[in-house]
């Protein structure tokens, strides 16, 4: 619905271009694999939007979508742990993420999305070990992987994918400032986790409440497996 070409549907979309045309209008172009130019004609002012709902997990409702800065938006979505190939449910999450990107490009938001990478991970590390192979030479595999699967899927890219060991050093950081504020601990092992208990309101604003007494009965029968950890996920 909305997309206007002079040729038969695109297999594939990735962003090309954002310009303005006649006042109050936004043509928002996308160019596919063969070169063939896609565009959308919508609105760009604060004015002439329609009004957005989104459901917040913390009221519990439907609220009217107000960005930080007018006109744009910046969008993060969690990416995948790249140790194996993404599944069915996995790309559900990712046509979620591009259906909403789509929607408030459409409205004439400026969009920069960023997703993030999880390259370094138990998962990996294992798989690695596995396979023989180094760190970065499973991760890069199975990161283009992910890419091709997005492009079969015909799901405009982020703008940036940052990988999980480019920020080691800004994780170390968080994880003091926490530690610092008794949110964190380390455990004998030398792993650290969240100190989930410490924290008020834990799991309140997630779209469904944890339980948190199944969890810590669920939490008893895995011990084995996290030794000194003290509280469920």
């Amino acid at each position: 619905h909305g997309w206007q070409s002079t040729s038969s549907p695109p297999h594939l979309f990735s962003p090309f271009s954002l310009g303005q045309t006649r006042k109050g209008k936004t043509t928002t172009q996308w160019r596919s694999s063969s070169s063939r130019l896609f565009q959308s004609t919508a609105v760009s002012t604060d004015d002439a939007r329609p009004e957005i709902l989104l459901y917040n997990s913390k009221s519990r409702k439907k609220e009217p979508f107000q960005t930080l800065e007018p006109g744009k938006v910046k969008m993060y979505t969690c990416g995948p742990t790249v140790y194996d190939s993404a599944h069915v449910g996995n790309f559900r999450a990712f046509l979620t993420y591009d259906v909403l990107k789509r929607m408030l490009a459409y409205f004439g938001y400026d969009v920069d999305h960023v997703c993030n990478l999880t390259d370094v991970d138990d998962k990996i590390i294992k798989r690695c070990t596995e396979r023989s192979m180094s760190v970065e030479e499973l991760t890069l595999c199975y990161e283009q992987a992910f890419m091709d699967d997005l492009t079969a899927l015909n799901i405009i890219p982020a703008n940036k994918y940052p990988r999980a060991t480019q920020h080691i050093n800004d994780m170390m950081e968080m994880i003091e400032q926490l530690a610092e504020k008794e949110l964190a601990y380390q455990s004998g092992d030398g792993s650290w986790w969240f100190a989930t208990q410490n924290q008020e309101g834990y799991g309140t604003h997630l779209i469904q409440n944890l339980n948190v007494e199944e969890m810590e009965s669920q939490e008893r029968t895995s011990q084995a497996d996290d030794l000194g950890k003290r509280h469920p996920q």
